[in-house]
């Protein structure tokens, strides 16, 4: 006679071992998601994977010559697209995380403290915009995964290369607001590292730092004024976030004792 073995119950997962691993694991993944996203987007902005096409008026006549532009930019984003479609996948992979790791936070801390609960909301907020307009922007790549854009009729070229044109203006205050409120954020992440001794005072520091250089993103995507925001996204994406981020991630990772409350 056979007999069915009856289940044996295990031992529920300790939840605050379980946040601890969760934050690290989320902590590295944006960490790494963010400096591979802004190498990419760098390339492209730099130049370093070849340049657009600049506007030059002809003999043709302006529709013709708008035209002949917006095909020779579309040229030259279907070369570069695998580099549009991968930034932005890896970036809102980075967002996600940094929400996770908010979490992880506030599970650390306390729910009671109002910082804590500051940071998951503005994270979760300006993630969201951020995520959304990394989203948009990926959407013109539909177009640009298509060659051989015919120059005539004019006014089909002229009209497919403005429909681009929006897609991208779309971006612009979506992408500002949500880095402006990650901004907030981060300075609530840095008044819970003066309030908590298991955050090193030098994380508290990153996080304001971070927090500048994303307010400056955002200023300067909307002036617009490309260099600075190069300049800033590099100093944020490649540098200051990444170290953050797996920073944050170790110290999450690390045994909680009663001390480190």
């Amino acid at each position: 006679m056979r007999t069915t073995p009856l289940p044996i119950d295990t031992a529920p997962r300790d939840p605050a071992r379980a946040w601890s691993q969760t934050g690290r694991a989320a902590g590295y993944i944006a960490g790494s998601a963010l400096l591979a996203g802004t190498v990419l987007f760098l390339l492209d902005a730099t130049g370093l994977l070849g340049t657009g096409p600049v506007y030059r008026s002809t003999g043709a006549g302006p529709l013709m010559d708008q035209a002949t532009f917006y095909v020779a930019w579309f040229g030259h984003q279907h070369q570069i697209v695998w580099d549009i479609i991968a930034r932005d996948t890896i970036l809102p992979v980075a967002y996600l995380a940094l929400i996770i790791t908010a979490l992880a936070v506030r599970d650390r801390t306390g729910p009671r403290h109002p910082e804590s609960q500051f940071l998951v909301t503005f994270f979760i907020v300006g993630g969201t915009f951020s995520i959304l307009a990394d989203l948009t922007f990926l959407a013109a790549a539909e177009y640009w995964r298509q060659t051989g854009w015919p120059v005539r009729p004019a006014e089909s070229a002229i009209a497919v290369g403005q429909t681009v044109d929006g897609i991208q203006t779309l971006t612009a205050w979506p992408e500002a607001f949500g880095f402006a409120v990650l901004a907030c954020g981060l300075i609530a992440l840095g008044r819970l590292c003066r309030e908590h001794l298991m955050f090193p005072a030098a994380l508290g520091i990153l996080a304001y730092l971070e927090a500048s250089l994303l307010l400056g993103i955002a200023v300067t995507g909307l002036i617009p004024f490309d260099a600075g925001y190069n300049w800033l996204s590099l100093a944020a994406g490649a540098v200051v976030g990444p170290v953050l981020s797996i920073c944050l991630g170790t110290t999450l990772g690390r045994p909680q004792t009663p001390a480190a409350t």
